[in-house]
């Protein structure tokens, strides 16, 4: 990479500058056929009359850009009355009135390179998001179901059970606090109906440390449901950064199965006695794994061949097929 400089007016490099590749560009009309993708550019505003400072700094972007080129302003005078209209352009550095030419050095050099890689990272995690939750909605089904509110209680039904926990909720409630691990658990039910909102799912149960979702049951809800799921996990990075505020990302671990039970209202499932409720949690709980979906039989043989893919056969738990993606979390985890 190099950093140039664009002035009309002349400047001593020291010798550490020199060996950044700091060098001085001349504003004439060829000045951006120097530039190469990925070099570095200040222009100069004190050499710059300021009857043509705004037609001046529009060219220099619009060149910079073409070029794909980064830039940034020398301002010794203080010349800009808002520098931070300039980062909102796509300035990646300014150097005011209370910085010398001498402060642009590896150092800061350095910095600007870890931000502009950060910010990089970042725009591709939204446009994988994005490219997530367009696939979905593409691949989106109308889904027969008459809606909860028409199912009678206590006569069974086909089902999809969801378990969500997270790995040592316990210590994770410790390290946030109850107030903000209440905020994580309210934000992390607001992504998951981002996520599989439209396979109808159900909050049905909800502990300290799990939730289990109830969703109507059918081969091709099937295939979005665990379409969304694995998106939602290779999105574990930016749900958990951009979306819920944390500075590490969730370990979630989720499992589905497929069953007939009754149907009981959320709220009304204290006595309710069950052998695939009671199969889900001891799923969930006894053989999560961090940033994995873990499906069982009955959902594992709905899947069309490109989604049975994703998985490999895990040991049998409970005497039932077992099967488990690869964890997403090693994936997306930032070193």
């Amino acid at each position: 990479m190099n950093i140039y400089i664009l002035s009309t007016e002349e400047f001593k490099f020291s010798q550490s500058q020199k060996n950044l590749s700091l060098a001085l560009l001349y504003p004439d009309k060829a000045w951006a056929e120097e530039l190469d993708k990925g070099d570095l550019v200040y222009l100069d505003l004190s050499s710059v009359a300021d009857d043509v400072l705004n037609s001046v700094l529009a060219t220099f972007i619009e060149r910079c850009t073409e070029r794909g080129s980064k830039w940034g302003v020398l301002d010794s005078k203080g010349i800009c009355q808002d520098p931070a209209d300039l980062f909102f352009q796509g300035a990646v550095d300014y150097l005011g009135p209370y910085q010398k030419l001498r402060d642009l050095n590896a150092s800061r050099v350095k910095k600007i390179l870890t931000r502009i890689e950060k910010n990089k990272r970042i725009k591709i995690e939204e446009e994988t998001e994005e490219l997530s939750k367009k696939l979905l909605r593409q691949n989106k089904k109308a889904f027969a179901f008459s809606g909860w509110n028409k199912l009678q209680k206590g006569k069974d039904y086909d089902f999809f059970l969801l378990y969500f926990s997270m790995e040592d909720t316990a210590g994770l409630r410790r390290l946030l606090g109850d107030r903000a691990f209440s905020e994580l658990i309210r934000g992390l039910k607001v992504q998951i109906m981002e996520w599989i909102g439209d396979g109808d799912p159900l909050l049905w149960m909800e502990d300290a440390s799990s939730l289990v979702y109830l969703l109507p049951a059918d081969s091709s809800r099937a295939e979005f449901l665990v379409k969304g799921l694995l998106a939602m996990l290779l999105n574990l990075n930016i749900i958990s950064i951009e979306k819920l505020s944390l500075s590490f990302i969730i370990p979630l671990t989720l499992a589905l199965h497929r069953a007939h039970l009754p149907f009981v209202p959320p709220g009304e499932t204290g006595a309710l006695v069950n052998e695939a409720v009671n199969f889900i949690f001891h799923l969930g709980t006894q053989r999560g794994r961090s940033g994995s979906l873990l499906c069982s039989e009955p959902v594992f043989i709905t899947l069309p061949s490109a989604s049975k893919d994703f998985f490999k056969k895990a040991k049998a738990f409970e005497g039932k097929p077992l099967w488990y993606s690869p964890s997403f979390i090693n994936i997306n985890k930032k070193s």
